[in-house]
């Protein structure tokens, strides 16, 4: 009976900790790219969430002043898709899928690694996000996965940037405009 105890015990601690470490890395509204990847295999949890090359899952924490454009994109070979989530801290939702692409086999194809240049090629999916001013936390998982010899590889490699959505010229004019009224108007004071 002791041992009995003694093994739930340890099977309720194991089931309260947490399946993995998440790796957060902070993005800035600079347009730079930021790389993650996705390995089934070397994955600390064994899924194919964004992970660091350690395998651990991750994250990237965005915050935000204003509106921001989140842009994803494959990388390596292509034929990936993925699903990104957002949260706010209180509540987590989806915020969308990556484009649609052909899934070829990948045993005749070449790799792209250039976040640029696969933004660029139609062949490669991706996806733009607008997102609010707020502190916000973005994740992602691999929904498909390029083929090799007719089976998902389920690994991959992908890049997200984020760039602040400038303010509209007509709001720039408008601000002019009324900073060379107001010089009109203390000229005439």
């Amino acid at each position: 009976m002791k041992n009995l105890l003694l093994a739930a015990g340890l099977l309720a601690s194991a089931l309260s900790l947490p399946a993995t470490a998440t790796t957060l890395v902070p993005l800035a509204d600079d347009g730079a790219w930021s790389t993650f990847d996705v390995d089934a295999l070397t994955s600390l949890s064994g899924g194919l969430e964004w992970i660091d090359l350690d395998g651990v899952d991750l994250a990237f924490s965005l915050t935000l002043s204003q509106d921001s454009v989140l842009r994803v994109v494959d990388l390596g070979f292509r034929g990936d898709r993925f699903e990104l989530t957002v949260s706010d801290g209180i509540t987590t939702q989806v915020l969308g899928q990556t484009s649609a692409v052909a899934n070829p086999d990948i045993a005749s194809e070449d790799i792209v690694i250039d976040p640029d240049l696969a933004w660029a090629d139609t062949n490669y999916s991706k996806g733009s996000f607008l997102l609010g001013a707020g502190s916000w936390t973005v994740t992602g998982v691999l929904i498909q996965s390029a083929d090799f010899g007719g089976a998902p590889l389920n690994a991959t490699l992908g890049a997200v940037s984020l760039t602040a959505v400038p303010v509209p010229a007509t709001g720039l004019l408008m601000l002019g405009a009324s900073g060379i009224l107001g010089l009109f108007t203390r000229r005439r004071a």
